[in-house]
């Protein structure tokens, strides 16, 4: 019977591990310009079951049901640590125009006679 229900309703497995970076859903009272989820990334740090504890960098800690977790994606997850460890004084005020496509000094061609 349980096989049937879950099979009919798509259900999947969590895949939310201990350690993980996770956002949290958003209560229902959000306004219209708010993204679904919470945009600091919690810490998973217990799992039973299909309830899921997290935990943020004040130490507040957040249980809900799996549902309402979304793993951190691996490539946002290491942007956000370079970014936070990296040197102020590697930082360059001048831009770099390497990378900037030089103009030709020539007149464009007519398009039409």
């Amino acid at each position: 019977m349980k096989t049937y229900a879950d099979n009919k309703r798509c259900a999947k497995p969590s895949t939310i591990k201990e350690g993980d970076a996770v956002f949290v859903k958003r209560d229902d009272s959000k306004k219209k310009s708010d993204t679904p989820y919470h945009p600091r990334p919690l810490i998973v740090m217990e799992k039973k079951g299909s309830m899921v504890t997290a935990q943020d960098d004040d130490g507040v800690p957040v249980t809900r049901n799996s549902s309402f977790f979304k793993s951190v994606p691996k490539a946002a997850e290491e942007n956000s640590t370079t970014e936070i460890h990296k040197d102020p004084a590697d930082v360059t005020g001048t831009p770099d125009t390497t990378d900037v496509p030089m103009q030709s000094d020539a007149t464009p061609s007519r398009r039409y006679p």
